[in-house]
């Protein structure tokens, strides 16, 4: 039983996603929270062995929202070379909208930005003595 669900699952998950190897639709939700000059998210789509979303850290999650963008798990560790193609075009796409919103070096300052957050998060925790 089990395996029979698993099975309509991963059907169901190949039709959900797109399949023509043209079509690269980006994923942009409006996001009523934010207060940045624009009020989409892009996603990139992520697949395979990849961490626990609980353990991706606030200072990430923080400054993903901020660059706009996040990641959407979209399959595990079996996928088609065409999904995979599909997928990557995808986020091609994404990652030239977001090089023409925050210039060429975006990923060195958003990865900076992170990790001096997570320096001043440990820092306070130091002081505080956990």
């Amino acid at each position: 039983m089990k395996f029979f669900i698993f099975l309509i699952s991963i059907f169901s998950l190949s039709y959900s996603l797109p399949t023509t190897p043209n079509a690269v639709a980006l994923t942009v939700e409006t996001n009523p929270d934010r207060n940045a000059s624009s009020d989409t998210l892009l996603y990139f789509y992520v697949w395979g062995l990849f961490p626990n979303p609980a353990s991706i850290g606030s200072c990430k999650q923080l400054y993903q929202r901020k660059y706009g963008f996040a990641k959407r798990v979209v399959a595990g560790c079996i996928v088609s070379t065409k999904q995979v193609s599909i997928w990557q075009k995808h986020n091609q796409a994404v990652q030239a909208q977001l090089t023409e919103k925050w210039g060429a070096n975006w990923e060195e300052k958003f990865k900076k930005e992170v990790a001096d957050c997570k320096a001043v998060k440990l820092a306070n925790r130091k002081k505080r003595g956990q």
